[in-house]
C-alpha cells in the first residue's frame, strides 16, 4: 500500500508553468529523503529528475510547496550559495489558490517573493545607505518587469505609509573654497548646457547651480577646481543617471 502524499508540489518551468505533483513530507519535496531521491525540488533544479523531459517542460525556475492544512506555503528557487541549494520565501495561501485557479504569473512576479516588501522592512535589515539603495533597486527592477495586473494586485495590498529606517553613512568633507571658485567661474551659467541657472536661491538670491566632480570623489577623484563643474540640476542628474555627455 502506497504512503499518502499530502504535500502539494507545483513546478514552474519555462514552458510548463504549473506542473502538478505531491510528496509525503516537506523534506521529500525540498531535498528528498536521500541522495538518490530524484523527485525533490533540488533534484529538479540540478536536472537529476530522469522522469522529466527538460526539453519539453523547459528550464525549472521555481517550485511552490505547501501543506493544505497550513496557513502559508513556501516558494523556492535555486541558489548555490545556500547549503541545500535552495532559496526559500513565504507565499500566502491566497496567492497559491489564485495560481491554482488562474495559473501562475510571470517570473518577475514570482521573483518578487524573494525581495523584501516595503511593509516587511525591518530597521535591522539595513546597516548603511548602500543597503537601502540596493534593496530599492532590486524591488524597482521587479516592478519594471511586472505586468500592470501584478502591480495593481500588489498596490491594493500595500501599506500607504512607508516604513522609516535608520542607517549609518559616510560623506566627504568637501573644500568650500572649491565650491565658491567653481560657482564664480560659471557666473550663473550652467557649464553643461550653457543656459542660465533655472532659479535663484531663496537664502541669498544667487543663481542656483550644483558643483559636480568630473571624476567622482567616491571613485578617487580630487576635490579641486579643475575636477569640478557648475551644473544646473538637470545636467547634474544627467551626469549621474543618464547617458554620458562629455563637457
Amino acid at each position: 500500500m502506497s504512503k499518502p502524499r499530502p504535500i502539494q508540489f507545483r513546478a514552474i518551468h519555462d514552458k510548463n508553468r504549473w506542473r502538478h505533483s505531491s510528496h509525503q513530507t516537506e523534506k521529500h519535496a525540498f531535498v528528498g529523503s536521500s541522495s538518490t531521491d530524484t523527485r525533490s525540488a533540488r533534484a529538479l533544479f540540478e536536472h537529476r529528475n530522469n522522469a522529466i523531459n527538460y526539453n519539453q517542460e523547459g528550464e525549472p525556475r521555481f517550485v511552490v510547496v505547501w501543506d493544505p492544512k497550513a496557513d502559508v506555503g513556501t516558494i523556492v528557487r535555486p541558489d548555490s550559495s545556500k547549503s541545500d541549494g535552495l532559496l526559500r520565501a513565504s507565499i500566502t495561501m491566497e496567492d497559491i489558490e489564485r495560481f491554482e485557479q488562474e495559473g501562475p504569473p510571470s517570473d518577475a512576479e514570482l521573483e518578487r517573493y524573494f525581495v523584501p516588501d516595503a511593509v516587511s522592512i525591518s530597521r535591522a535589515d539595513f546597516h548603511d545607505l548602500d543597503g537601502v539603495n540596493e534593496d530599492f533597486n532590486q524591488r524597482l527592477a521587479v516592478s519594471l518587469q511586472s505586468s500592470a495586473a501584478d502591480r495593481k494586485r500588489r498596490l491594493a495590498r500595500a501599506d500607504p505609509v512607508p516604513p522609516r529606517v535608520e542607517v549609518r553613512t559616510s560623506v566627504f568633507v568637501r573644500n568650500t573654497d572649491v565650491i565658491v571658485e567653481v560657482l564664480e567661474r560659471a557666473a550663473g551659467v550652467c557649464e553643461g548646457c550653457q543656459k542660465p541657472a533655472p532659479f535663484v536661491r531663496a537664502s541669498n538670491g544667487t543663481p542656483y547651480l550644483e558643483v559636480h566632480h568630473r571624476v567622482h570623489l567616491a571613485h578617487g577623484g580630487p576635490d579641486t577646481v579643475a575636477n569640478a563643474l557648475a551644473l544646473c540640476p538637470n545636467c547634474h542628474r544627467q551626469q549621474h543617471f543618464g547617458k554620458w555627455v562629455g563637457y
